[in-house]
């Protein structure tokens, strides 16, 4: 197939055509800082240390309520028992079996 001689000229700009492109300064350590952020995200320290102020308010949060939970429930077993003790004391109590002195 013969070529057409606007394609040989086109086929000879495109085998001179180059492409140099400027150098940035700041590239190479730009790429490596993206590179970095991307590992201390994939990281559970990395994920910890971003949201550390929220993580111990949920923490102590969490901490408070188990703690008053569990303390109302120690309460309201204890009156149930004390309520128990009382009632068998007083049912325990016969007048007939006491001795008199």
């Amino acid at each position: 197939m013969k070529m057409k001689p606007s394609d040989q000229k086109l086929s000879q700009v495109l085998a001179e055509w180059s492409v140099e492109p400027k150098a940035s300064a700041g590239f190479r350590p730009g790429v490596w800082a993206r590179i970095g952020r991307a590992r201390g995200d994939a990281a559970w320290a990395g994920f910890a240390r971003a949201r550390a102020v929220p993580f111990a308010v949920l923490m102590t949060v969490a901490l408070g309520l188990g703690a008053w939970t569990g303390r109302e429930q120690a309460r309201g077993r204890v009156a149930v028992e004390r309520a128990e003790i009382l009632q068998n004391y007083v049912s325990g109590l016969d007048a007939r079996a006491m001795a008199m002195r």
